[in-house]
C-alpha cells in the first residue's frame, strides 16, 4: 500500500509500506499519514509522473502454503517441498514432519516420476554412446 506523510521530515512524500503493519495503521488513525490510492502517482499533485514508476507488491501470505516443485535455479529438476509463509519461502529436500499428508503423497509421486525420467534419460544416453562407437 502507499501512504503520504502529512507531518515530520517526510511530509508530502509518498512511500510504499507493508499492508499488514500495525504501526502504519496507528499512523493513519492518528492523522500523521494518509493512504494513497494504488493508481495514484508518487509525485506531487500537478506535476507529471516520472517515467517507469511501478507499483510493487511482494508475495505475501498469512497462512502457510505448501507446494511441490523443483528449485527455481536447479539444473536437475529434482522436486522439492516448498513452504510459503508471510514473504518467506523455505525449500526442503523431502517432506518435513509438519507437512500435510497430501503434500507428502504428491512429493513421493513427483519424486518417482523424476527418478523414472532420470533413469530413462540415462538409458537413452547410454544407447546413444553405444551406437556412436
Amino acid at each position: 500500500m502507499k501512504i503520504r506523510w502529512l507531518a515530520g521530515k517526510n511530509a508530502g512524500n509518498v512511500a510504499h509500506v507493508p499492508r499488514n503493519d500495525n504501526t502504519i495503521a496507528a499512523l493513519l488513525s492518528a492523522g500523521i499519514a494518509e493512504e494513497v490510492p494504488e493508481n495514484a502517482t508518487n509525485e506531487i499533485p500537478g506535476l507529471a509522473p516520472a517515467a517507469g514508476s511501478h507499483h510493487v507488491q511482494p508475495p505475501y501470505t498469512q497462512t502457510v502454503v505448501w507446494g511441490v516443485r523443483p528449485l527455481p535455479y536447479g539444473s536437475d529438476g529434482k522436486p522439492c517441498v516448498v513452504r510459503h509463509h508471510y514473504s518467506e519461502f523455505t525449500w526442503y529436500d523431502g517432506p518435513p514432519k509438519e507437512a500435510p499428508k497430501e503434500i507428502v503423497d504428491r512429493f513421493k509421486q513427483e519424486l518417482q516420476n523424476w527418478q523414472a525420467k532420470a533413469k530413462a534419460n540415462e538409458a537413452a544416453r547410454a544407447q546413444a554412446e553405444r551406437s556412436r562407437w
